[in-house]
C-alpha cells in the first residue's frame, strides 16, 4: 500500500478510534474540551478526521481516557 493511502487509512482508524474511546468513557466533546483544554470544534475534527491531533493533544486525551498513544493511534488494541 502507499504511503498516503496508508496515511488515509491510519487517519480514519484513529478518528474512529478516538470517537469510540470518548463514548466508552461516557464523555461527551465538551466534557472532553474543559478537561483538555482542546477546543470542541477541533475535537470534533479529530473524530471525523478532518484534522489530525500533535503529540500534546495526543497526551492529553490518552490521560483522559485512561489509555496509551499506542491504543489511541491503534497500535494496539489494549
Amino acid at each position: 500500500m502507499a504511503y498516503t493511502q496508508r496515511r488515509k487509512q491510519r487517519k480514519s482508524n484513529v478518528a474512529k478510534r478516538l470517537q469510540e474511546t470518548r463514548l466508552k468513557c461516557g464523555l461527551k466533546q465538551q466534557d472532553v474540551a474543559e478537561r483538555t483544554g482542546i477546543n470542541v470544534v477541533t475535537l470534533s475534527g479529530y473524530e471525523i478526521g478532518k484534522n489530525e491531533p500533535n503529540m500534546e493533544a495526543l497526551v492529553s486525551l490518552a490521560d483522559v481516557y485512561g489509555v496509551t498513544l499506542d491504543y489511541l493511534m491503534c497500535r494496539t488494541d489494549s
